[in-house]
Formats: C-alpha cells, structure tokens, sequence
C-alpha cells in the first residue's frame, strides 16, 4: 500500500509540474500575442497553428497542429507557412525565384498569388495529427473544472494522509520520550528506596 502511495504522489507531481510549465508557456504565448500584438507566438525559434481549412487536405487536415520552425530559409517542396494580409497560410512551396516564391495548397487546383520571402513565417516542422480537437476539449472551461477539483481533492487526500501520518508519528515520539522519562524515574525511584 505505501508502494502505491508514493506511485501516486509521484505522478501528481509529474503531472502538477507539467500543468504549471504548460501555463507558463500558455501565459508566455498570450503575452506574445495580445499584449505585444504579434501575429503569432514564438518559443525558442518555434510556433504553432491549428489548420483551419482543407486546403493542404492529404498531408495536412482541418484541426491538425503544426509545428513552424521561425526561418525563411525554405525550398521548393517545403511546406510553409506565411503571412498574406491578415491571414496566415500554410501550403508547399512551388516555385523559388529569388525573394519571390509561389505556394499552392496540395488539394488545390490552382497556385497561389506570388508572396515576398519576408512574409514567410517558417517552415513546417511536424504535424500533429487530431491534436486541435483535443485542445478544444481540454480548453473548454467545464472540463478545466473538472480536471482542477479533481486535481484539488487528490492533493487534500494526499497531504491530509500525510499530516495524520505525522501526527501519528509525532504522538507515538511523544509517547516514545514519555515512557523512556517514566521508566527512568520508576528506576530511579527504586534505586533511592
């Protein structure tokens, strides 16, 4: 039993520290994109969309996450993700002619219009299958109550434990130093008799 005791209090740790590093990096995004009004967030040279069309559907899906690795360094046959007016794009680099590179999304028919090599955000880095229906999930404030109380009674019911054995402990020293200082005074006692 106390072999699973100290399994629990272990993967309540692991999970609490990865629900703080989580929020951090959460906070360090926001931070990023609403208070210093970037169009996207950067954390150590990478950023992250959800796709919200279908229009790189066979490679990339509706609800997938990429990872975007901040370059312009890109060639022909990345796939990239850049900036065209007020959107953001993601779709495979076509042609290269300079600074002036064409994209088209691969269950497109048509190519893009030509863009600039600095409206490049990044290349394509890895693709997270579904992962987007899973943030919308865990991003909707119902289920991130249920998780925090959950998570709240687990840590009471851990440190109550750990206070009564404690307590516990602390009473039976108690008693311990008690019964030690009587049997010395009941030697004592009989030896002065």
């Amino acid at each position: 039993m106390n072999i699973l005791k100290r399994i629990v209090k272990f993967i309540y740790s692991i999970i609490t520290i990865f629900v703080i590093a989580l929020l951090v990096i959460s906070a360090y995004c926001l931070i990023q994109r609403y208070i210093l009004n970037k169009n996207h967030a950067e954390v150590f040279g990478y950023t992250f969309f959800q796709i919200q069309t279908g229009s790189m559907s066979g490679t990339i899906e509706i609800d997938d996450i990429i990872i975007v690795k901040i370059t312009d360094d890109v060639h022909e046959k990345d796939i990239i993700t850049y900036t065209d007016n007020d959107s953001i794009i993601t779709h495979r680099l076509i042609t290269e002619n300079g600074n002036t590179l064409i994209t088209k999304g691969d269950a497109n028919n048509t190519e893009d219009k030509p863009i600039e090599r600095k409206q490049v955000i990044g290349k394509v880095e890895k693709i997270f299958s579904g992962l987007g229906t899973w943030i919308k999930v865990f991003t909707d404030w119902k289920v991130i109550a249920c998780i925090v109380v959950t998570f709240l009674f687990l840590g009471l019911a851990i440190s109550d434990e750990d206070k009564n054995k404690k307590r516990r402990r602390k009473h039976s020293l108690w008693n311990g130093v008690k019964n030690w200082f009587n049997h010395i005074r009941e030697k004592n006692s009989r030896e002065d008799k």
